[in-house]
């Protein structure tokens, strides 16, 4: 178990890491070490078809220019949503822009330069506003354009990381979100999963410059045979 656990914001606009408190979920550091060694789990990892393109979208998305213009944003969200069983809808993503152009793209620019994990509920509402009303949509946009510090979240993940039978207006918040990115954030501050994560980029010559958020959140999405579950939101 952690020596941290990440709390619902009630009463804060931030998620926060409380000392001393039991975490709220599942799934423990032991626990992600321990699927991390599961033989399914590596191999499907060794071989996501994903990972041939994901190279490539990572190149698009750090050759956008600096700062972001408007339509920069656009494209990097019907870009995003080729990784999503579902299309974005323009109207969402337009209306968000005409009441808040400024602050999303402060608020993107900022995550995209970001060193740690440093947004607020707020704004990851915004994003997830502009992103079909999705944290799904939202953490792809801000793992792809920064991946050392975002990691993706979907329906697969969320019930590796809270329980298997969450359902989407449990998950779907932009809290849940920024908790699971702050845990798995302090997560690669521990030594056991930096051995784990340099472990599993030697499973293939692809993952050799995949980021640890990146390693983190394979392994949770990934299932194993006895806990597979209906199709993701990936």
């Amino acid at each position: 178990m952690l020596p941290f656990s990440v709390t619902s914001p009630v009463t804060s606009n931030t998620a926060q890491i409380t000392l001393g408190t039991p975490r709220q979920f599942e799934l423990t550091i032991e626990d992600w070490l321990q699927r991390a060694q599961l033989q399914e789990v590596r191999a499907a990892i060794a071989k996501d078809e994903y990972s041939a393109i994901y190279p490539h979208l990572l190149a698009h998305f750090r050759s956008m220019p600096r700062p972001l213009a408007e339509s920069d944003l656009i494209a990097a969200l019907h870009i995003v949503y080729g990784w999503m069983p579902t299309i974005a809808r323009p109207g969402l993503s337009l209306r968000v822009i005409a009441e808040s152009r400024a602050k999303l793209l402060q608020t993107m620019e900022a995550a995209r330069i970001a060193r740690e994990p440093a947004l607020t509920t707020a704004e990851v509402d915004l994003l997830k506003r502009f992103a079909n009303n999705s944290t799904v949509g939202a953490s792809k946009l801000l793992h792809f354009f920064n991946p050392a510090v975002y990691a993706i979240w979907d329906s697969r993940v969320a019930r590796r990381f809270m329980w298997n039978s969450v359902v989407e207006d449990t998950y779907d918040k932009a809290y849940r979100l920024l908790e699971y990115t702050n845990t798995l954030w302090g997560w690669t501050r521990d030594r056991r999963v930096r051995r784990a994560v340099a472990d599993l980029r030697k499973l293939n010559g692809h993952l050799e410059p995949v980021t640890e958020m990146r390693l983190l959140e394979l392994v949770l999405f990934h299932p194993v045979p006895e806990t597979r579950g209906p199709r993701p939101t990936r």
